[in-house]
């Protein structure tokens, strides 16, 4: 499908997953921009792989996994587990249950999450403050790294039981995990 600015999107069968595909014109001084909008079945895994482009990920997928180059990354509404891996952008997830993986080389990390039991809530960053909440019932691990930034956790009361713990890493045990 060819749109008037030059960008094409392209829909590809491969080894069993669709592969979506914008493509823009190379042009000097100046881009392309074009919104991408997929909807999959509910309960179907979800992989995002972008370039300068900002992903919003809505409703129950059995698994998210999401690499951008620069552009904010938000997972809402999330069912399964979330893998989010950006260089330059900030990371919000919302998982209602499943395991949170989010990695970021610039920009903060904001994750609401209720996992079940066994499962974990990993962060890193390089440059950018990493934000957990969690509710009070919920019992998980969590392990928590950034360089240059804070970590804040918001667990209203839940029992927590720290392995390390410094102002760049925390590793945690909540309500027994």
């Amino acid at each position: 499908h060819e749109m008037l600015d030059g960008s094409k999107v392209e829909f590809v069968l491969d080894n069993g997953r669709l592969v979506v595909r914008l493509r823009t014109p190379k042009t000097w001084g100046g881009g392309v921009s074009g919104d991408v909008k997929v909807r999959i079945p509910a309960g179907a895994p979800l992989e995002i792989d972008t370039v300068n482009g900002e992903v919003t990920v809505t409703g129950n997928t059995e698994s998210v996994s999401v690499d951008s180059n620069n552009g904010q990354v938000r997972v809402l509404e999330q069912r399964g587990n979330v893998e989010v891996d950006s260089t330059n952008g900030t990371i919000e997830v919302r998982s209602l249950a499943g395991s949170v993986n989010a990695d970021t080389v610039n920009g903060t990390s904001t994750i609401y999450a209720a996992p079940k039991t066994s499962d974990s809530i990993k962060c890193d960053t390089v440059n950018g403050s990493v934000k957990v909440h969690l509710p009070a019932s919920v019992a998980a691990t969590l392990k928590i790294q950034t360089v240059n930034g804070s970590i804040r956790l918001d667990s209203a009361n839940a029992k927590i039981s720290d392995s390390t713990q410094s102002r760049n890493n925390r590793a945690a045990t909540i309500n027994g995990g």
